[in-house]
């Protein structure tokens, strides 16, 4: 009702009031022990609203972390931890962030010598676990960050392996999931400890078990601990156990096709430290192809990288031939080649309209470098130039063409006339020695031939234009009767290449709805078929967007 949200908001105000009190460092100890006597009815509870104990948690870990003092103080750390620990069942979702970091002040003040303390451990592991698999990635990182704070305080990691690994016989899948993750972390944590060390290949052996599990989740955690434990153990140390991590990682279920790659990677990594010939007899045949397509690979890239060195080639040529010549597929989609500033592939072929802007930017270049001589050499004229021959070249004066290298010193400085530009600007004579003038049409015209593009539709329009090889000027009407007719041609050709929307053959043209046209043999449906081509790497964008042309996409709320 709107009588208990407004309560509700006045408790928050006062509650983020007292929080901000005890962030300035300005109560007694008496005051702190006041504030705590008020926010521990509201921890315990759940009657309120979740924000609620959310904002007590928050004012609660401000006191453990401003007022370290009062929390580890004999008389009130056995009572805040039993409230901490009598109050999980009643713990909101939005308030397990707060309540970690509460229990990770918590459990520092712990005295390994202390059995009491160290038996409140075993107490809050379970939930230290399911934490670790939380959706919200902020309670993830503190569930991860109390767990090495008992780890320190337990100092004795035989006896915390234990713990943890007694969650690997939980009923949930969740549970045990988070148990291997744990365990992967500690593993992380502690790969140089002596005592992590010796224990490894055993818990190693315990875990893979679980590779006979149905359930993913659990799947995808063994299979990051066995990449992890890969890292950490020495070689003499992993080798007596390749059969069962080899063989659990190829055994048919649900992990194997969703997690190939990762397995993939640990096999390839495996290979270089034992060799192709003492894995490839630990693989199942009817995956002994995979390893035959890896060796092959593994020797072509080191084949490459020796005949790099003997060519003296840089490393960036290396990765082009890699790129070139690849078997696999490009992994960014052939984004390799993005330049960046134009967002076009340096491997793209310059069309007409590319190369017309080119020949605009060299008589710009050319024009900035005219200003700049004509502005140091102040004694230059303004009387006709001829264009400077090439080496070798004989000039015939007498040759009607030498009209077009006649040019003055003012035109330099417009770049009309440049020796850089290939198509001699659009100034043109004929054999007699006349300017021939040619409308935008032919000019663009003639570009795209000039750049290859050989397409049947230009080559009849230039048919018509011409009417049996004669040159003749077109009309502004045909001309832009041609440009609108070339126009709808582009725009149904766009049209064409956009995604077709969900029941679209369906859709009636006449009124609202479905309808079942002639020829059709099914009925109008109201699900999507699920095709597995559809959505693979090459095709995924496409169904994407077919998709969202039935399911508007909306901006994620922040909470």
């Amino acid at each position: 009702t709107q009588a208990e949200d407004d309560e509700s908001d006045k408790i928050c105000t006062l509650l983020g009031l007292a929080q901000a009190l005890v962030s300035s460092e300005t109560l007694d100890e008496n005051s702190v022990s006041l504030l705590y006597r008020a926010i521990r009815p509201l921890i315990r509870s759940d009657e309120h609203d979740s924000k609620v104990q959310k904002r007590a948690y928050k004012c609660m870990a401000e006191i453990c972390e401003k007022n370290g003092s009062f929390v580890t103080s004999s008389e009130h750390l056995g009572e805040i931890t039993d409230l901490m620990i009598g109050s999980i069942m009643t713990c909101q979702v939005s308030s397990r962030h707060m309540r970690l970091k509460c229990m990770i002040h918590i459990v520092k003040a712990f005295d390994s010598t202390n059995e009491q303390h160290m038996a409140v451990i075993p107490k809050i592991m379970g939930e230290v676990l399911l934490c670790l698999k939380d959706s919200n990635a902020k309670t993830r990182e503190a569930a991860y960050q109390l767990l090495l704070t008992m780890a320190e305080v337990r100092d004795d990691m035989t006896d915390f392996f234990q713990i943890v690994l007694a969650a690997l016989g939980a009923q949930t899948p969740h549970m045990r999931s988070g148990a291997v993750m744990a365990i992967s972390r500690l593993v992380f944590e502690y790969r140089d400890d002596y005592t992590v060390q010796q224990l490894l290949p055993q818990i190693l052996q315990t875990v893979t078990i679980l590779f006979d599990e149905k359930s993913r989740e659990v799947i995808k955690s063994v299979v990051g601990f066995v990449r992890v434990s890969i890292a950490a153990m020495e070689k003499d140390q992993l080798e007596p156990l390749l059969p069962e991590v080899v063989g659990g990682l190829m055994k048919y279920n649900k992990g194997k096709g969703r997690f190939r790659a990762k397995i993939k990677i640990i096999l390839k990594k495996l290979a270089r430290t034992y060799g192709f010939e003492k894995i490839t007899p630990l693989v199942p045949e009817d995956d002994a192809r995979l390893m035959t397509h890896m060796r092959k690979l593994e020797e072509r890239a080191k084949g490459r990288k020796a005949a790099g060195r003997a060519d003296g080639r840089a490393d960036g040529q290396t990765v082009f031939d890699d790129m070139m010549e690849s078997d696999e597929e490009d992994s960014d989609d052939g984004r390799t080649f993005m330049t960046g500033a134009t967002g076009f592939t340096r491997m793209t072929a310059m069309t007409g309209k590319s190369q017309r802007t080119a020949a605009i930017e060299r008589a710009k270049s050319i024009k900035s470098s005219a200003k700049s001589m004509m502005s140091a050499k102040s004694t230059a004229t303004s009387g006709p130039r001829i264009r400077a021959e090439k080496v070798g070249e004989i000039m015939d004066m007498l040759d009607p063409t030498m009209a077009k290298s006649v040019h003055f010193a003012d035109d330099v400085a417009t770049g009309e006339f440049s020796d850089d530009d290939d198509d001699d600007g659009v100034m043109e004579f004929d054999d007699m020695g006349r300017l021939v003038v040619h409308e935008p049409l032919d000019i663009d015209r003639r570009s795209a031939m000039d750049a290859d593009e050989p397409n049947a539709a230009d080559d009849e329009e230039n048919e018509e234009l011409r009417g049996g090889g004669k040159r003749r000027r077109v009309s502004k009407f045909e001309s832009a009767k041609v440009e609108r007719a070339e126009a709808i041609k582009r725009k149904a050709q766009k049209k064409a290449n956009e995604p077709k929307s969900l029941g679209s053959a369906y859709k009636s043209k006449k009124a609202g709805g479905d309808v079942k046209k002639k020829g059709q043999k099914f009925e109008p449906y109201a699900y999507v078929p699920l095709d597995g081509k559809s959505y693979s790497k090459k095709n995924r964008g496409k169904a994407v967007a077919q998709m969202g042309t039935v399911v508007k996409s909306g901006k994620r709320k922040r909470r």
